[in-house]
């Protein structure tokens, strides 16, 4: 389940929450934002586990960066 708010179609807030079906520790919660420009999209959301539990999902960072090709070409 998620959340996302754009500003004008540039900038994007959001939130989610993935609830682990098979185990419990796979449970988390996300906040991210992202930019869209017109040839580069750029979003960071950081992962934080519910389980009290160690999980490799855990407390981590992800960045992601997009390349539009068909406006660059």
């Amino acid at each position: 389940m998620g959340l996302e708010f754009a500003y004008k179609e540039k900038l994007i807030a959001r939130s989610g929450y993935s609830h682990g079906i098979n185990r419990l520790t796979d449970s988390f919660v996300s906040i991210g934002a992202g930019f869209k420009g017109k040839y580069v999209d750029l979003d960071v959301a950081s992962l934080l586990g519910l389980s009290e539990e160690e999980n490799p999902i855990r407390e981590k960072l992800r960045v992601s960066l997009s390349l539009n090709l068909e406006e660059i070409l």
